[in-house]
């Protein structure tokens, strides 16, 4: 059996020999200047392409009220994409030599400006003949029960930097019924998400965003990786999240006049803008329906599961505000709880495989109208259970007395999440300021989990924003860097809660 294999390796190295002197009388006039275009020839069982794409090609994404349907329109040169039955590769089998040759007579049989051997020129030349070659080597392998069907395309192995396809995408305005897909950062991540129709009625924002929605990449679930997740908490997206949230998206330029109260239109276009950033993260996002003063408005849930089925971690934050009339942009109450959570999910879809209990986050609607929805959130749990929760209700004020937040349980009920909290806010160096005990006070959507029996910890201010509930609550009294570090202690403790 060595000997006849030995046998053919040297027949096949006369072979080769042979063809490269016959390559040597070829090479000779061909142009030095000759442009190469890489061969697309496949040896073994090669995958079929639906597309070809030639290399620096820009792709804007497009992403309507439905963010799994995409449309991508190339900004540079590419082939478009050909129909279900047919291919714009031509893969060559192992066993077939005569097809090694087949040349498109277009590009390569012809004489003229490109030379003797068309535009493939000499390095095309030495491709076809060093494909000959592989074909005899691998006939050998074959020969002596080898498998071949792991060898990819010779086009794989040859190819050079100038083959490499810098694809990018960028964010593209939309109108009423379209929202822009956020950028997407260095690290990217694809998931597939489902979700439910948005209720009759329900207008998307107009909105351009442009936030980091793919997640960090973590293999373990060690504190090593919990600190990467920690440290991949962006000051930029929750500015864009909550600029998103206080814009009045019927006015062209940027502005702050948004109202988000239950009685306003702007309450369900921004409950929209939320489902489809959850989304967006990768979570499964839905609408649950609620009565607020004769108005039917939604509480908006994105759920990522864990391993035990129907358990969860919420993250929950008010998304509607006050006054009930004019204006009420609701910066510090309370987009920047929901702007927090928003961010936080983003990040903790990257440690899923970690989780035993899932997340649920959980932007809760007409707290301002008697915390409605997250009552009828708990009473309506469907089989789930909630092993805690964590709830933001204020947390960027920046008023004279300095940024603080207070983290309570209410008596024993949460008191071991604000202990997590006032653990991991050293632990991962994040620094909070704040004071964390008990005493949770009333009239946030916390003491709805309480009365439930559910351990929660509430998160606000530890001051009242001088500008609340009036239309000036905006950006400018936000202090940002406050809401970051609060975010990054929701992130780590919702980290290492999961896994137990």
């Amino acid at each position: 059996m060595i000997n006849k294999a030995l046998g053919k390796i040297k027949n096949c190295y006369f072979y080769s020999l042979a063809i490269l002197l016959v390559a040597g009388m070829f090479l000779a006039p061909t142009k030095a200047n000759a442009q190469e275009v890489p061969s697309q020839v496949c040896l073994g069982n090669c995958p079929t392409s639906a597309t070809s794409i030639t290399p620096n090609v820009s792709v804007t994404a497009s992403v309507t009220a439905n963010p799994s349907s995409v449309q991508t329109s190339p900004t540079n040169s590419a082939t478009s994409a050909p129909s279900p039955t047919a291919t714009s590769t031509n893969p060559t089998s192992a066993n077939s030599l005569s097809s090694i040759f087949n040349i498109d007579k277009e590009k390569n049989g012809k004489r003229g400006k490109h030379g003797r051997h068309g535009r493939h020129g000499k390095k095309g030349l030495i491709e076809k003949l060093l494909e000959i070659l592989i074909w005899l080597i691998m006939k050998v392998l074959e020969s002596l029960g080898i498998s071949t069907g792991d060898i990819g395309s010779l086009s794989d192995i040859l190819k050079d930097a100038d083959d490499t396809k810098n694809v990018t995408t960028a964010p593209t305005s939309a109108s009423n019924d379209n929202v822009t897909s956020a950028a997407k950062s260095p690290i990217p991540t694809t998931s597939t998400t489902t979700s439910s129709a948005p209720v009759s009625g329900t207008t998307s924002p107009s909105t351009t965003i442009s936030t980091t929605i793919s997640q960090p990449v973590v293999v373990g679930c060690t504190q090593e990786d919990i600190q990467k997740l920690v440290d991949s908490v962006s000051e930029q997206n929750i500015r864009t999240y909550l600029e998103n949230l206080v814009d009045d998206d019927a006015t062209p330029e940027k502005d702050e006049q948004r109202s988000r109260h239950t009685s306003n239109e702007g309450n369900q276009i921004e409950a929209e803008y939320i489902r489809q950033q959850f989304e967006s993260f990768g979570y499964q996002a839905s609408f649950q329906p609620i009565e607020a003063g004769g108005e039917t408005v939604n509480n908006i849930i994105g759920t990522l599961p864990g391993k035990t089925a129907n358990s969860f971690y919420t993250l929950s934050a008010h998304m509607d505000s006050m006054p009930s009339s004019g204006a009420a942009p609701g910066a510090e109450d309370d987009g920047s709880g929901t702007a927090l959570i928003m961010e936080a999910g983003r990040v903790l879809k990257g440690f899923q495989q970690c989780m035993n209990s899932g997340i649920e986050l959980f932007a809760t609607n007409d707290e301002e109208g008697g915390m409605n929805g997250s009552s009828y959130y708990v009473s309506n749990l469907g089989g789930k259970t909630i092993v805690g929760n964590f709830n933001f209700d204020m947390v960027g004020n920046t008023d004279s007395s300095g940024p603080c937040n207070d983290s309570a349980s209410n008596g024993s009920v949460g008191q071991e999440l604000v202990t997590k909290y006032e653990e991991v806010n050293t632990k991962y160096g994040i620094n909070n300021v704040g004071n964390f005990g008990t005493g949770g006070g009333s009239g946030v959507d916390a003491e709805n989990f309480w009365d439930a029996g559910i351990p929660s910890v509430n998160t606000d201010s530890c001051s009242f924003s001088s500008v609340y509930h009036t239309s000036n609550d905006t950006m400018q009294y936000i202090n940002f860097a406050q809401i970051v570090s609060m975010t990054k202690i929701a992130v780590a403790a919702a980290a290492e809660l999961t896994m137990q």
